[in-house]
């Protein structure tokens, strides 16, 4: 919602605020953007007394938080659904927060498998899941890398041959 297309131009319309790297920032800020690590367990005022997910008050400014955003982003111009209505025909924020709550290799497989559907190349594939490593760690370390991968530089990038 912060980003628009005008005719063949894509333009940021609005930011919600930056942070300096490595200074604590509030997690609202991102709200469903943010990754696996800005989530903590709260039970569910339900009966059934699950845990959901529920953001923490803060979290680092890193680029695994940028670099997550990113591939979500990236996803979701891709596929042109939200990131979680892979594991659910349910768009719910309940659902969804359980889904990041427990985000792991499996759901990481499910979104390549997606994208292959929809007819992205391996190229892009591997930038998305890059990108949305469980592990913070395990991530495209910055936006210089991910401008590096070798996606930007593939003419077959969406595997339309």
């Amino acid at each position: 919602h912060h980003i628009g297309k005008f005719g063949e131009r894509w333009k940021v319309i609005g930011l919600p605020g930056s942070a300096v790297g490595g200074e604590q920032f509030e997690t609202s800020r991102l709200g469903l953007h943010s990754p696996p690590e800005a989530y903590v367990s709260a039970h569910s005022k339900h009966s059934d007394g699950l845990s959901i997910a529920s953001l923490a008050p803060s979290l680092k400014a890193e680029p695994a938080v940028d670099i997550w955003a990113f591939g979500k982003l990236i996803y979701e111009i891709f596929v042109g659904e939200p990131l979680f209505r892979v594991f659910s025909e349910r768009d719910d924020s309940v659902h969804a927060s359980k889904c990041i709550l427990t985000w792991n290799d499996g759901h990481l497989r499910d979104v390549s498998n997606k994208l292959f559907e929809e007819r992205i190349g391996p190229k892009g594939v591997d930038l998305i899941s890059c990108c949305l490593r469980p592990m913070k760690s395990a991530r495209t370390r910055s936006m210089a890398g991910i401008l590096q991968h070798p996606f930007w530089r593939d003419d077959n990038a969406f595997n339309l041959s």
